[in-house]
C-alpha cells in the first residue's frame, strides 16, 4: 500500500508542477503572434493610407483566418482599425451544438479535482503578477509595445489581466510608408489554447490518476487476502502448536494451495513433523534410557543394603561381582549411547573419503575369522564391479563389524554367514546372511531401535545392550543409505545395506 501511495503521490505532484512545462508552448505562441504581427505589418505598409479599403480587407482576412485580434493605430497611437469591431456577414452561431459535447460525470468529477488542484497550486506557487489592461482605457494607446513600434522597433509583452487567468500575448510592429513609421500593427491573443490543452492534459492525467487509485486499492485487497491474510493464519496455525510452557503439542497442517505460500506452509509442515518426531524421539529415548537403567540400579541397590547386613566373607565377594557387573553394564550402555547420540548428531565425521567396500568386507572377515577361529565360517562374495563409496572408514567398519558380529551371535558352531556385495545401479548391497533362527515379521522393524535385542534362545551367554544395529542405522541413513532385515532361505536373517556409489 505505501509502494501504491508513492506512485498516486508522484502523479499529484505531476499534477501541480503542470504550469513549469507550459512555459515553452506560450513562448512558441508569441514567436508565432510575432510572425503574423510582422506579415500585417507588412502587408499593410505597401498599401497607400491606414484608411483604405485594402487594409480593411485585410483586416476581415485576419479576423476570418486568424484567432489573433488585430488592431491599427496611426502615428499617435489612435485606434484606427479594430477586427473585433467588424462585422462579419454569415457568422456561424457558436452556441449550436453546445451540449452535443457535454461532459460526462467522469469529466465533472475531474473537473471538481482540478479545480481544487488548482487552489492548492495558486496557494503553494502563488497567484502570480496581474498587470491592468492599458486598451481598457481611454485612447490613444500609448503601451511600451505600441511606443517601441512607434519608434521603428518591434515590441511585445505578456500580461496576466485577471488573477489567475491565463496570459495575454501582445505583438506590436511598426508600419512604414517611404521611409517613415505611420502607424503599428498590433496582435494580441489569449494563450487560452495552451492553457486548454494543458487543462486537457491534466483531465487526462486525473483520471489516469482515479483509474491508479482504484488498482492501488485492489491490488492491496488482492494482497490481503492472497498474502497477507494466509500469512497471518499460518503465523497463527504455528503458534498454536505449543502449549503455555512452550511444549510443542502437534504438528503444522498445511493449506492445500497452489502457489509460493501453499509451498511455505507445506515446508513448514514437514519441518514441524520432524520436529515433533525429534521431540518424541528424545521423550521415548528418555524413557528407553531411564529403564534401561533402572534394573542395574535396583539390583546395586539391593546387593549393597545386603552387603551391609551379611558377614560371610563368601557371599560379599559373591554380590560385590554383581555390583561390579552391573555397573561395567551401565558404562557399556553409557558408551553406546554417546556414541548413538554422536551419529545422530552428525558430529564427529571422522576420517570420511573414498572407501572400497570390496577391501573392507575382505579384511573384516579375515579379522572375525583370526579371533573365532572355526566355530563359523565365514564366506566372501564380491562382484567385480567398482564397490567403492563415501565415508569414513571407522564408521563403515562399525557398520559391517556390528552386522557380522550379530550373525556369527545367532550362528550355531558349524554354521555360515555369508557376505555378499555387489552394484545395483546407484548403490552398492551389502548383505550379511547367517542360518540362525531368523527373525519374525513383527520384529524386522523393531530390530532397529535401541534397546531392542530379539534372541529367541539363549545360548550366546555375552551381554546384549541392543543398541548394535540401531548403530549400524544411525550410520547408514546419515551417508544417505538405507538398512532393511527379512528372512533367509532356506533358514536365518538376511540383514541389508544400501550405500550410494561413488560417482554414481
Amino acid at each position: 500500500m505505501v509502494l501504491n501511495g508513492a506512485l498516486i503521490a508522484a502523479l499529484c505532484v505531476a499534477l501541480l508542477v503542470t504550469p513549469v512545462f507550459e512555459e515553452p508552448f506560450v513562448t512558441e505562441a508569441h514567436h508565432a503572434l510575432d510572425g503574423e504581427a510582422e506579415i500585417l505589418a507588412a502587408a499593410i505598409s505597401a498599401k497607400p493610407g491606414l484608411r483604405s479599403r485594402e487594409v480593411e480587407r485585410l483586416l476581415r482576412e485576419v479576423k476570418a483566418r486568424s484567432e489573433a485580434r488585430a488592431r491599427i493605430l496611426d502615428a499617435e497611437g489612435w485606434l484606427v482599425g479594430d477586427t473585433q469591431r467588424l462585422e462579419m456577414a454569415g457568422e456561424p452561431d457558436v452556441s449550436a451544438g453546445a451540449d452535443d459535447d457535454a461532459p460526462g460525470p467522469l469529466q465533472r468529477a475531474a473537473a471538481l479535482f482540478l479545480g481544487w488542484v488548482e487552489t492548492q497550486r495558486h496557494r503553494i506557487l502563488g497567484p502570480g503578477t496581474v498587470t491592468p489592461n492599458p486598451y481598457l482605457e481611454e485612447p490613444p494607446y500609448l503601451s511600451p509595445e505600441i511606443l517601441a513600434a512607434l519608434a521603428g522597433r518591434d515590441g511585445e509583452a505578456r500580461r496576466s489581466h485577471v488573477e489567475g487567468a491565463v496570459p495575454t500575448l501582445y505583438s506590436a510592429r511598426p508600419i512604414v510608408e517611404l521611409g517613415e513609421v505611420t502607424g503599428a500593427v498590433l496582435l494580441s491573443r489569449s494563450a487560452a489554447t495552451v492553457a486548454e490543452s494543458r487543462r486537457a492534459a491534466e483531465l487526462v492525467l486525473v483520471q489516469v490518476l482515479g483509474l491508479a487509485l482504484l488498482l492501488a486499492v485492489g491490488s492491496t485487497a488482492v494482497g490481503v487476502l492472497t498474502i497477507a491474510r494466509p500469512l497471518r493464519g499460518l503465523r497463527e496455525e504455528a503458534g498454536s502448536m505449543f502449549d503455555r510452557r512452550g511444549r510443542i503439542r502437534g504438528r503444522l497442517v498445511a493449506a492445500r494451495r497452489s502457489d509460493e505460500i501453499g509451498d511455505l506452509a507445506r515446508t513448514l509442515e514437514a519441518l514441524s513433523g520432524r520436529v515433533e518426531e525429534r521431540v518424541g524421539f528424545i521423550e521415548g529415548f528418555a524413557a528407553d534410557v531411564s529403564h534401561e537403567f533402572k534394573n542395574p540400579l535396583a539390583s546395586i541397590r539391593v546387593a549393597t543394603e545386603i552387603i551391609a547386613d551379611m558377614d560371610d566373607p563368601k557371599e560379599r565377594k559373591r554380590f560385590f561381582s554383581i555390583v561390579e557387573r552391573d555397573v561395567a553394564r551401565m558404562e557399556r550402555l553409557l558408551d553406546a549411547l554417546r556414541e548413538v547420540t554422536q551419529i545422530d548428531a552428525q558430529r564427529d565425521p571422522g576420517d570420511e573419503g573414498p572407501v572400497d567396500v570390496k577391501a573392507m568386507l575382505t579384511q573384516l572377515a579375515e579379522a572375525f575369522r583370526m579371533r573365532i577361529g572355526d566355530r563359523v565360517k565365514i564366506e566372501v562374495s564380491a562382484a567385480e564391479a567398482d564397490l567403492a563409496v563415501y565415508g569414513g572408514q571407522g564408521r563403515l567398519v562399525q557398520v559391517f563389524e556390528n552386522l557380522l558380529d550379530n550373525a556369527v551371535s545367532f550362528s550355531d558352531a558349524g554354521g555360515r554367514v555369508y557376505v555378499r556385495a555387489m552394484r545395483d545401479e546407484h548403490d552398492v548391497v551389502v548383505s550379511v546372511q547367517d542360518e540362525g533362527p531368523g527373525i519374525p515379521e513383527h520384529h524386522r522393524e523393531r530390530v532397529f531401535r535401541r534397546f531392542f535385542s530379539y534372541r529367541p534362545d539363549e545360548s550366546d551367554d555375552r551381554p546384549h545392550n541392543g543398541l548394535g544395529l540401531a548403530i549400524v542405522k544411525a550410520i547408514v541413513e546419515s551417508y544417505g543409505g538405507s538398512v532393511s532385515a527379512e528372512d533367509a532361505e532356506p533358514r536365518g536373517a538376511l540383514l541389508e545395506v544400501r550405500l550410494p556409489a561413488l560417482g554414481g
